[in-house]
């Protein structure tokens, strides 16, 4: 979808001790040429990452 001039955009969600996963996402970014954001999230307080806009 990006290459045919979509607007995309990854949202890229990880646990606060997870570096793995955020360097993982990094990747991917650099990899597939698509923006992503990146928000950390506290484990113990989880939250729906399942929206719908």
């Amino acid at each position: 979808m990006h290459l045919e001039g979509h607007k995309v955009l990854v949202e890229w969600h990880y646990y606060q001790e997870d570096e793995d996963m955020l360097d993982l996402g990094k990747e991917y970014e650099e990899i597939y040429e698509v923006p992503f954001t990146f928000e950390e999230i506290d484990f113990d307080r989880p939250k729906n990452l399942f929206k719908i806009d």
